[in-house]
């Protein structure tokens, strides 16, 4: 079996983690990054990803994003609830994708 490109995914929660699972099920190994990790170091060590998809929460982004090597924002993706075209240009990335989710929990 031929894998597919890796994909790094900063932030492994809620979010991260239904997209990490998708991802694995769809074939791609997937490279989990922490906040307890150093973000660049560790991203530098990821044999090409085709995308590196930061899901990490509004007021993490900042710092994630200064985070970044320019060598990430070829093929970066933002996951939030809530993301804003002046959240990702004041930091120089240009046209990353951008996935908007609402998710909800129900409680039983």
């Amino acid at each position: 079996m031929h894998l597919k490109p890796p994909i790094a995914i900063v932030g492994i929660g809620q979010l991260g983690g239904v997209f990490a699972r998708a991802f694995l099920h769809a074939g791609h190994p997937v490279y989990p990054v922490t906040r307890e990790m150093e973000i660049s170091t560790t991203l530098s060590r990821i044999p090409a990803p085709i995308l590196t998809l930061l899901a990490v929460t509004e007021e993490d982004l900042p710092g994630v994003l200064k985070k970044l090597s320019p060598g990430c924002r070829n093929n970066l993706g933002l996951l939030q609830n809530e993301l804003l075209p002046n959240g990702w240009l004041s930091h120089n990335v240009v046209s990353p994708t951008v996935i908007s989710v609402w998710f909800e929990k129900k409680l039983r």
